[in-house]
């Protein structure tokens, strides 16, 4: 083979390992974003600034709106100011501790105030740095 037959056969090669890489990342991302909307309970990632990057489907419904109206917003844009403060204070615990926490927290919704066991953990980029928070919470109101 002459070495431009080579170069591209090579490359041929690599663009095939990289589609089948994506078609894999995009079946993993599917899988888990399926898993993570059949959570029966709140389940939410934000970023270090408290912005909500991924909410699951039953957070959706109890906050009865879009997921575009949701993500990209804070507690303080979705919540009154003394229900948004504590859930913030908790976010920054795990940002400041880089440990997980197990908390109460109230929320209310539309038909009345809610209490929820929240675990809330710190996500980690591939550096090892934080770059996220995530949580689920149980809602013990109804139990």
């Amino acid at each position: 083979m002459s070495n431009d037959a080579t170069v591209v056969h090579e490359h041929t090669h690599m663009l095939e390992d990289v589609r089948d890489e994506i078609k894999l990342l995009r079946q993993n991302h599917s899988m888990l974003r399926t898993l993570f909307d059949h959570i029966p309970m709140a389940a939410f990632v934000k970023d270090r600034h408290g912005r909500y990057l991924m909410i699951n489907r039953y957070f959706r419904e109890r906050l009865n709106r879009e997921p575009d109206l949701i993500v990209g917003k804070t507690d303080y844009q979705l919540f009154a100011l003394e229900i948004a403060t504590p859930l913030r204070v908790h976010d920054e615990r795990v940002l400041t501790t880089n440990k997980e926490i197990d908390v109460i927290e109230m929320v209310p919704f539309a038909d009345g105030m809610h209490s929820y066991r929240s675990i809330k953990f710190p996500i980690y980029n591939d550096q090892g740095d934080i770059w996220a928070i995530g949580g689920i919470s149980f809602d013990m109101s109804k139990v």
